[in-house]
């Protein structure tokens, strides 16, 4: 609970940073760790890595990161869970996998960039448990990058004060999924006032916009493909 400072040798060949379905991860309830630089090497941060790390304020990543999959699921912590001290994060390129719960409850995170070149083919989540940035409250606007395919069920559930969602040009959507009772994608999104839906979407599924009680305006990019 003291460990302030985290660091790594110039040159770690570091692949994991552990967690996992039943238990702590590495970095977890580490409350006075501030900031932490994860290194090029590094291809997974697992579930519950550093849940709950309370002041961890900044998490960056080395030049050339080969992180592919930032943790979490459907019955534990995400990756940085509760890290509700995180402001920003920028998402290395590399990345393929943000899986549920990965930012649930960072309750200060106001921004979420993705580096240019992303290669993020699924923002997780799923009907019966928290979204990758689930209950983000202070998360005001995101640009989904154009490699995204499936925003997955209570992705952006309780982010409430998000009020503006862009996908970017040429956006390879196909899903924004839904589900009963009440974890759509952007399940009471209280703040979203518009969305124009890509193109390329063919399914939004039941409750994707549940309680979105702001939104007035839902466009629909020309050419859509919307099936259902």
């Amino acid at each position: 609970s003291s460990l302030a400072t985290v660091t790594f040798e110039n040159g770690s060949q570091l692949k994991t940073i552990g967690g996992g379905s039943s238990y702590y991860g590495a970095f977890s309830d580490c409350t006075a760790l501030t900031s932490i630089e994860i290194p090029a090497s590094v291809e997974t941060i697992e579930a519950a890595a550093f849940k709950g790390c309370s002041s961890l304020a900044t998490v960056t990543f080395e030049n050339g990161s080969q992180l592919k999959t930032i943790g979490g699921g459907s019955s534990y912590y995400g990756a940085f869970s509760d890290c509700t001290a995180l402001t920003s994060i920028e998402i290395p390129a590399s990345v393929e996998t943000i899986e549920a719960a990965a930012f649930k409850g960072c309750s200060s995170l106001a921004t979420v960039t993705f580096e240019n070149g992303s290669q993020l083919k699924t923002i997780g989540g799923g009907s019966s448990y928290y979204g990758a940035f689930s209950d983000c409250t202070a998360l005001t606007s995101i640009e989904i990058p154009a490699s995204v395919e499936t925003i997955k069920a209570s992705a952006f559930k309780g982010c409430s004060s998000l009020a503006t969602v862009t996908f970017e040009n040429g956006s390879q959507l196909k899903t924004i999924e839904g589900g009963y009772p009440s974890s759509g994608t952007f399940a009471d999104c209280t703040a979203l006032t518009s969305i124009e839906i890509p193109a390329s979407v063919e399914t939004i599924e039941a409750a994707a916009f549940k309680g979105c009680s702001s939104l007035a305006t839902v466009t629909f990019e020309n050419g859509s493909q919307l099936k259902t």
